[in-house]
């Protein structure tokens, strides 16, 4: 069988004006294909800005996962943040790391005054990450105690620091652990507690936990969650939290 083959017509090309028409529909139909890959990435720096400002972070990245035309009006499939080095109410957080699906906005407030409000979130799920160098920080300035100094090792917190007795100074020693009374706050619960060799009752203990507590409310975050579970090891407080039902 003689093998086909593919041979020109000998019909004549497109004319110069044709091809001057087909080359123009291609690098309009290539700048509106970059034009509409360009959107996301706008609307990620938008957001990177606005939380940024807000939470005066040192540093914001944001994936969105979203149609051209809706993540231009708020509206992204999924939404994924990284916020370093930020303070959730006086707490210093080191990071949170959230991965969010279904989640509108509301564009007006975003693109006019660079807000974020939260219009509509399906599910979500977020981690945070406390440093003991940050709870050294917080609860030196909460005035509870005075050069505080916080180790996180095996799911224990040890805690020492300066308080005042009476007119006397006195460094106290505190062990406890991170707990989760309601989902809403983190709270430090003090099982022991020491001035120099003297070990204290538990009440007293309590009491001063009570002044330092909560340690972190849900509230202080820019996102809508509830804390699910806390870990403490190698010197960090890492908290789970996840979207409210």
């Amino acid at each position: 069988m003689t093998p086909t083959s593919f041979r020109s017509s000998g019909q004549a090309g497109p004319s110069k004006p044709v091809r001057a028409v087909i080359a123009a529909v291609i690098l309009v139909g290539a700048s509106v294909g970059l034009a509409a890959a360009a959107i996301p990435r706008y609307v990620e720096s938008r957001l990177a800005a606005a939380l940024r400002n807000d939470l005066h972070a040192g540093r914001v990245a944001v994936t969105v996962r979203a149609a051209p035309q809706d993540a231009l009006a708020g509206r992204f499939d999924a939404l994924d943040l990284t916020i370093d080095a930020f303070r959730a109410g006086d707490l210093p957080v080191e990071r949170l790391e959230a991965n969010l699906t279904g989640v509108e906005l509301d564009r007006g407030r975003l693109t006019q005054s660079g807000e974020l409000v939260l219009r509509r979130l399906g599910r979500g799920s977020a981690t945070v990450t406390v440093t003991e160098a940050g709870l050294e920080q917080y609860l030196t300035a909460s005035g509870t105690l005075r050069g505080a100094r916080v180790r996180l090792a095996g799911g224990e917190a040890t805690v020492r620091g300066v308080i005042r007795v009476l007119t006397i100074d006195v460094t106290a020693v505190m062990r406890g652990e991170f707990i989760i009374p309601n989902g809403d706050r983190v709270s430090l619960r003090i099982r022991s507690i020491s001035l120099g060799e003297v070990r204290l009752p538990p009440e007293v203990g309590q009491s001063l936990g009570a002044a330092m507590n909560p340690l972190v409310r849900v509230d202080d975050f820019p996102l809508p969650m509830r804390f699910t579970s806390v870990r403490t090891d190698h010197g960090e407080l890492v908290l789970r939290a996840g979207t409210p039902r």
